[in-house]
C-alpha cells in the first residue's frame, strides 16, 4: 500500500469545497482511472474531521455526476494536474 503524501492527505482536513480522490476499490470496473475518482467534495457531516457523520456529497469533475460516499472511501486530496486531467478528460 502506498504513503499519501503529507501535503495529500486527509487527517484533520475539512474537505468541503476541495477536490479529493475515492479509493479505486470504491468505483465499478468502468470507473478506476484516476480521471473518474478525481471529485469535489460539496458538503455533509463527513466532510469534517470531527463530526460524528461520515457522509460526503460530492462532485464527479469529468461529467459532473453527483454521488454520496463515506469519508473512509476518500483516499487522498487530488492536485491540481489530477483536477485538471479530470476536467480535460470529460
Amino acid at each position: 500500500m502506498s504513503t499519501v503524501p503529507a501535503e495529500l492527505s486527509i487527517d484533520g482536513v475539512d474537505l468541503e469545497g476541495k477536490h479529493v480522490v475515492i479509493d479505486a476499490s470504491r468505483m465499478g470496473p468502468n470507473y478506476q482511472d484516476l480521471t473518474w475518482r478525481v471529485v469535489l467534495a460539496k458538503g455533509g457531516f463527513g466532510c469534517s474531521p470531527t463530526a460524528m457523520g461520515t457522509a460526503v456529497f460530492i462532485e464527479h469533475v469529468r461529467d459532473g455526476d453527483q454521488a454520496r460516499y463515506e469519508r473512509y472511501y476518500v483516499e487522498r486530496l487530488a492536485t491540481p494536474e489530477e483536477v485538471a486531467a479530470a476536467k480535460a478528460a470529460g
